[in-house]
């Protein structure tokens, strides 16, 4: 993210984005123009105003906001398409304030005159909207602006280097370990020269659909992982939120580069957990430190799903969250797709213990190493399974609980019809009323039999335990 970055201004350049206000733009120009050419009742006037007004207002949210949070300020105001978008706003000013004491000035031809000139702007401002240039704070930003390498070997770092370096670097004798963040699809070219591997390998390794693996081709060899982070929400969240960004690194002989199109998950130098191998090639360890940092990642994913599993367990059916069962729902959905990770990631351990160029040469020491990296891989799997039981046990109990509750409610309308039989056959064989019946009977005594009847049946329906 970029130093002068805020949420506040995230917030204003996602809201206000191109395509929303080309949209409004192309959406103001017909509003604007067809009362001019053409007659309509008062009511459709009314209506393309309120349309006009309404888009003028987002048109001058966009221009201040976007002013508020730009740096320099200054820059922003004197860049010609934003003193256009000032121009439009100021036009749409004069057009719903009659400032002027003029008489008939809704029909005026100065009034005519101040919405065409607003029209030719507004196609001025298309043209800005739709032109290919990335323009932020007032200046273009090129292409690939974002890509950093630090570069790592035996004798220290180098943090934010050069393509150039980077270049030299790789072609050096030495190992070294690169670590490229910021990728855009425009860097590919440049990472394919780099790392001399065909385009569409790093593109397709590096979308949003792989899985930790490991693919072996002549010269290099590719591992693919994920970076699963939990992204920051209040505590009282029912389902933590996780993201996941692909990473891959590639061995070509001694050297190891790790690629993110995002901030790296390795800017703070791994190579701790690699002095666990003192008597390995760099490139052995710098692997090692890699998955060794992953891993632990895992394991804080899982261990705060198994909590947030459990804490859903423990809660009484009184203080249940609302809609429980699609949280309940929403949480396995997560819990299965991180289980798909960490199966493939047994897979991957699987391969580079076996017959992976990546660790041929490597000392018996380092491969137990990574044997124990596999057996916490497969630990993480097994708990995976574990926490996916339990919230299918946490959907079954809620289930059943609703069956039961259902039920509950049945046999009480069963109860209430059974007992409302009563007064309704007496009342039918009598009628509405006793007299000129040939019953030598009293309304007491009806009251007193179907009083009767109706707890002889309260009291066989309360010992068959339905009203409990």
């Amino acid at each position: 993210m970029n130093k002068q970055e805020t949420p506040f201004r995230s917030w204003v350049m996602r809201t206000f984005s191109e395509r929303l206000m080309t949209e409004l733009a192309l959406l103001l120009i017909p509003a604007t123009i067809l009362p001019l050419l053409f007659p309509f009742s008062r009511v459709s006037l009314v209506i393309f105003d309120v349309i006009n007004i309404l888009i003028v207002v987002i048109f001058a949210l966009e221009y201040f906001l976007k002013l508020i949070v730009s740096k320099p300020r200054w820059k922003y105001a004197i860049e010609p398409w934003h003193i256009l978008d000032l121009l439009i706003v100021l036009l749409a000013a004069l057009d719903f304030l009659p400032i002027l004491p003029v008489k008939g000035w809704r029909a005026s031809p100065l009034l005519r005159l101040l919405r065409l000139l607003r029209v030719f702007a507004l196609t001025g401002r298309i043209v800005k909207r739709v032109s290919p240039a990335d323009v932020v704070d007032g200046a273009p930003r090129p292409a690939g602006s974002g890509m950093r390498f630090d570069i790592s070997s035996e004798t220290g770092v180098r943090k934010d280097a050069l393509l150039e370096t980077a270049k030299e670097a790789h072609d050096s004798p030495g190992a070294t370990w690169i670590d490229i963040r910021g990728i855009s699809d425009a860097d590919m070219e440049g990472l394919s020269s780099l790392m001399a591997i065909p385009v569409h390998i790093l593109e397709s390794k590096l979308a949003q659909d792989n899985f930790p693996g490991l693919d072996d081709f002549p010269g290099y060899s590719i591992i693919a992982l994920w970076d699963s982070k939990f992204e920051e929400c209040s505590d009282s969240a029912a389902v933590p939120i996780i993201t996941n960004s692909p990473i891959i690194a590639v061995f070509t002989g001694t050297d190891i580069v790790s690629l993110s199109k995002g901030d790296s998950p390795f800017k703070d130098s791994p190579l701790q957990a690699g002095h666990e191998l003192p008597r390995e090639l760099f490139s052995i360890r710098i692997l090692y430190s890699l998955l060794k940092r992953k891993m632990g990642d895992y394991k804080e994913i899982f261990s705060r799903l198994e909590r947030t599993v459990a804490a859903l367990e423990d809660s009484s059916s009184d203080h249940k969250p609302p809609k429980f069962l699609d949280t309940v729902f929403h949480l396995k959905k997560i819990i299965q797709k991180q289980g798909y990770n960490t199966a493939h990631l047994v897979r991957l351990f699987d391969g580079l213990l076996k017959d992976s160029n990546v660790l041929r040469g490597a000392s018996e020491e380092s491969r137990a190493s990574f044997i124990a990296l596999r057996s916490e891989a497969k630990a993480l799997d097994d708990l995976c399974l574990t926490i996916r039981d339990n919230a299918d046990s946490l959907i079954e109990l809620q289930l059943n609980k609703v069956s039961f509750d259902i039920n509950r409610v049945m046999k009480i309308l069963a109860v209430i019809t059974c007992l409302a039989v009563v007064p309704t056959i007496i009342g039918g064989l009598l009628g509405q009323n006793l007299k000129d019946q040939p019953y030598n009977i009293t309304i007491h005594e009806i009251f007193f039999f179907v009083i009767s009847l109706m707890l002889i049946g309260l009291y066989i329906f309360y010992r068959k335990g339905w009203l409990k």
